[in-house]
């Protein structure tokens, strides 16, 4: 299930995606003081690759460069540079680096 909605006064695209049941995954264009914050974040870079993960705890991004599709079940979803992306905890997927990747990201 895929959801478009507006998001308040600012009118920036919010797109959550359904993954396994009540998995979502958020990925939209970060407002500025989100935008801010993340640059104090850590930097995390990976090469084209494509492995397993499971999202022991919420994670939220804003990736820098790259492009990614996540698959989880049947359901994909894929984000690049600029996007600002938050993946619940409990989520198991798979991510597949087509353009090698490099994010801010904060957990928790």
């Amino acid at each position: 299930m895929i959801e478009n909605q507006e998001l308040g006064k600012a009118g920036r695209e919010k797109v959550c995606r359904r993954i396994g049941g009540e998995m979502k995954i958020e990925i939209r264009k970060p407002a500025e003081n989100e935008r801010k914050a993340a640059s104090s974040w850590p930097i995390w870079t990976k090469e084209v690759s494509s492995f397993p993960w499971r999202y022991e705890e919420k994670e939220t991004c804003l990736i820098l460069d790259g492009e990614v599709t996540i698959k989880a079940g049947n359901e994909e979803v894929s984000f690049k540079g600029g996007d600002y992306v938050i993946f619940p905890e409990g989520l198991g997927c798979v991510w597949n680096i087509k353009k090698a990747v490099s994010k801010h990201y904060k957990f928790g």
